[in-house]
């Protein structure tokens, strides 16, 4: 299994794939931090923008790229309230080509 590092990397320098990939591993990341327990909160909280930055400036035409690291980071509260908005990101992320399709 790949460490968070390696994923993050992988997303940041990827070329092949479209935004409905890059944008939904980049929730899945930024999920997986928030909800990461071997470092103390401050610390943790600091990954997640460290992340969300990274991801940012790695493709920075990308606007639901953007929008969803955003969406995240912004919603109040800590780390938990974080994650729970990356939850449902991600549930709209995989429902989109459903809502489009009908």
């Amino acid at each position: 299994m790949e460490s968070l590092e390696q994923r993050l990397l992988t997303v940041c320098n990827d070329r092949d794939h479209g935004s409905h990939w890059i944008v939904r591993e980049a929730i899945s990341i930024l999920y997986d931090l928030a909800t990461e327990t071997a470092s103390s909160s401050d610390e943790s909280m600091q990954r997640l923008h460290r992340a969300a930055r990274k991801l940012e400036q790695s493709h920075p035409a990308m606007a639901a790229l953007s929008g969803a690291t955003r969406r995240i980071l912004n919603t109040p509260g800590g780390l938990s309230e974080k994650a729970a908005e990356a939850a449902r990101l991600l549930e709209e992320v995989d429902h989109a080509a459903d809502h489009i399709a009908a």
